[in-house]
């Protein structure tokens, strides 16, 4: 089965496909490097969703994605109406595009993640990315990336 993680930070979209390893040694088989995926600003609000759903969209087909799991918003105190609005606008266009699809969507806990990949849930920007067989971090790792693929642990294990 093929998962897709994804990880929100400051309204940009992670997205890390992966699949179950055959290794021991390995939390999660990555299809990919984690990609990044941004709203398009020159658009008004609106056809930013839509256009922002349709490119996740296309993701989440062309790598087969059977489930998505959206990493969970830790409690933030203070934060601005633009930051809750990007952030509430990427969550809406990774349902959309999981809908439209017809594949099962579920937001991920950072506690269950952590128990899944055994890293403190408030640091898991720091997993180690030698848990899914890389040798150095890849583009976008610490930006959102470990996160997403973090999601696809417990994805994978239910």
């Amino acid at each position: 089965m093929r998962v897709a993680g994804v990880s929100i930070k400051s309204g940009q979209v992670y997205v890390a496909v992966a699949e179950q390893a055959n290794e021991p040694h390995l939390l999660s088989l990555p299809i990919q490097p984690p990609i990044r995926v941004l709203a398009n600003d020159g658009l008004d609000q609106a056809h930013r969703l839509t256009d922002l759903a349709d490119r996740l969209q296309q993701d989440f087909h062309t790598h087969n994605v059977e489930r998505i799991g959206l990493v969970a918003t830790r409690m933030h105190a203070n934060w601005k109406y633009t930051s809750a609005y990007e952030r509430v606008l990427a969550i809406s266009a990774v349902m959309l595009a999981g809908v439209e699809l017809d594949i099962p969507y579920e937001e991920i806990k950072t506690e269950r993640i952590g128990k899944a990949v055994e890293h403190p849930a408030k640091d898991l920007e720091h997993i180690s990315p030698t848990a899914f067989g890389w040798d150095s971090p890849p583009k976008y790792w610490t930006a959102g990336g470990a996160e997403a693929f973090g999601a696809t642990v417990p994805l994978l294990a239910s």
